[in-house]
């Protein structure tokens, strides 16, 4: 099994719930939040970030952790945003996508 880190963002708790969930789902992981990452997360296989929505826009921890860690795009990446409207969320999907270099 691929060792999975999920890196997520969140303000009301759905994100955390959500990413820890996946944890139990997807077999050895490690959850943290941006704030929280080490240097040795680097050598998880496969990475999933996750954010709230916010006017449409992900969280800016989430934004900056994918600026700030170009090595992110050389790994398996799955992205999930937690939002009330289908709408802004699968636009700030594309965005994380686009800081990503994937589109």
């Amino acid at each position: 099994m691929l060792r999975t880190l999920i890196v997520y963002k969140g303000v009301y708790g759905s994100t955390e719930e959500i990413a820890r969930k996946l944890g139990m789902i997807l077999g050895p992981s490690r959850c943290c939040t941006p704030e929280e990452f080490r240097d040795e997360y680097r050598e998880f296989e496969f990475i999933i970030m996750g954010s709230g929505v916010y006017r449409g826009k992900l969280h800016p921890e989430i934004t900056d952790f994918i600026r700030d860690n170009p090595w992110i795009a050389e790994k398996p990446v799955a992205l999930f945003s937690v939002s009330l409207s289908m709408e802004d969320g699968a636009r700030a999907l594309r965005e994380a996508e686009e800081l990503m270099g994937i589109r």
